[in-house]
């Protein structure tokens, strides 16, 4: 009788996880956010930042795959940021947009600043997931 080999464990394939940095003012929403993000198999939270300024030298430091802006942010302004990630990274870093304020009002703008897109805070956690995987 012949004896059989056994083969291996087979071994779940790796997969990059796209890395995210958050940049919001309120560190409630960035918990909340990291919280879900990191419970995806694809997405995982580089970084955190509560201002402009931190957030471009996070984006340098970190290189993330994507960046998720609150267009309002205690002394800076959102929109400017998209647009400073814009110029710098020419278009190459996605940027979304997230807000409490009415998507009529701000997410043309956002998108014409160099967002790819524009999600409301009142939406769900899988949608703001589904919009970093369309990224």
């Amino acid at each position: 009788m012949k004896k059989t080999q056994e083969s291996p464990p087979q071994k779940k394939p790796v997969t990059k996880r796209n890395a995210v940095l958050l940049v919001d003012d309120h560190p409630a929403i960035r918990e909340g956010l990291s919280s879900a993000i990191n419970q995806t198999d694809d997405l995982v939270v580089c970084g955190e930042a509560e201002s402009a300024s931190k957030a471009m030298a996070e984006i340098a430091r970190l290189q993330p795959d994507a960046v998720l802006v609150d267009i309002s942010l205690h002394n800076s302004n959102g929109m400017e940021l998209i647009k400073d990630i814009r110029a710098r990274y020419s278009g190459k870093i996605p940027v979304l947009a997230l807000s409490m304020h009415d998507e009529t009002l701000y997410a043309e703008r956002v998108l014409h600043a160099g967002a790819r897109g524009y999600i409301m805070k009142q939406e769900s956690m899988k949608m703001v997931i589904e919009a970093l995987r369309k990224s």
